[in-house]
C-alpha cells in the first residue's frame, strides 16, 4: 500500500482511485465523528460523503500531507456542526393554532423539525 503523502500526490495528479484509497481508511473515523456529533444514524452516510467530496475539494490546500487523518477528522467535524446549525434554523417554535370554537388548544406553542 502507497504512503498517505504518495497517495495524495497521485490524487492531485488526477487519480480517483488514489483518492478512494486514501479515504478507505478513514471510513470508521469520519463516519464515528459524525455520528457523535450529530445522534442521527440516518444521516451518516450523507454526511459522510459530504465530507469526502469536501476533501477532494481543499485538497490541494493541505499544507502537511502526513497529517491527512487529522485534517479530514476537522472537515467532519465542520460539516456535522454546519448540519446542526442549519437544522437548528430549520427547527422553528410555531404558536399552535385556535381550534374551532376559537380557543388555543391545551399547549401554547410546539416545535417542528
Amino acid at each position: 500500500m502507497a504512503t498517505e503523502p504518495t497517495l495524495i500526490s497521485r490524487t492531485l495528479g488526477g487519480d480517483r482511485e488514489a483518492f478512494a484509497e486514501l479515504i478507505q481508511g478513514y471510513l470508521g473515523l469520519v463516519h464515528g465523528i459524525i455520528l457523535n456529533k450529530v445522534r442521527r444514524p440516518d444521516e451518516v452516510e450523507d454526511l459522510a460523503q459530504d465530507v469526502f467530496v469536501k476533501a477532494f475539494q481543499e485538497l490541494p490546500k493541505l499544507r502537511d500531507r502526513g497529517k491527512f487523518g487529522p485534517w479530514l477528522g476537522r472537515i467532519a467535524m465542520n460539516q456535522a456542526q454546519a448540519w446542526l446549525r442549519q437544522r437548528q434554523s430549520r427547527c422553528a417554535v410555531v404558536p399552535t393554532p385556535p381550534t374551532d370554537s376559537g380557543r388555543k388548544s391545551g399547549s401554547p406553542q410546539h416545535s417542528h423539525c
